[in-house]
């Protein structure tokens, strides 16, 4: 009954995060070209994450999801198709902000993170030519580097969220999304 209650929230999520993707896409890949609103919205990243930090006592578990929550989460998800914005600094920070308990948020951000991704990636793929031999290989190195990589920040991830804060992460977008806002404005 969890695990069902849990897939629920996730297709639930996953319909809000679809519906603002293919809206926005088109739109949103304009600004990818501007350091100045990737460095900005990196800062409102971090305003997120510093908010959420300042939340204490959260109980809720991924189980004690309901429609709205589900809804708002899906929201935050699919508004991180803007560059700057983490996707998973803005699912967890709204899963905190909702009542959920740090470990909990990050867990269902990390589930809700595999629909986002795979959909994502067929959506790209089609517009790709079929890889040769030697790309595949290539891709698949890529593929590994990657899942790594991403385990082990997951790793730190939960560690630090263990610690009960995210204000790490919170400073470190608010001191590259300045240097970078900063940068950006120069040229």
């Amino acid at each position: 009954k969890e695990g069902q209650k849990i897939i629920v929230a996730i297709i639930e999520a996953t319909f809000v995060t679809g519906l603002i993707g293919f809206t926005l896409k088109s739109k949103v890949e304009k600004l990818f070209s501007s350091p100045a609103i990737a460095s900005a919205l990196l800062l409102v990243t971090g305003i997120l994450l510093w908010m959420a930090s300042r939340i204490k006592k959260n109980e809720r578990r991924e189980k004690d999801l309901n429609a709205l929550d589900s809804f708002l989460i899906g929201l935050a998800q699919g508004i991180a198709v803007l560059p700057g914005i983490s996707r998973s600094g803005a699912t967890i920070s709204m899963g905190i902000f909702r009542g959920l308990e740090g470990e909990a948020a990050a867990r269902f951000s990390f589930l809700l993170s595999i629909p986002a991704i795979l959909g994502a990636f067929m959506l790209e793929a089609r517009a790709i030519s079929p890889p040769s031999l030697g790309e595949i290989e290539i891709l698949g190195g890529g593929f590994l580097a990657a899942a790594v990589t991403g385990f082990l920040s997951l790793r730190f991830l939960f560690w630090i969220i263990k610690k009960g804060s995210l204000n790490l992460f919170a400073y470190y977008c608010f001191l590259v999304g300045s240097a970078f806002l900063f940068l950006s404005l120069r040229v």
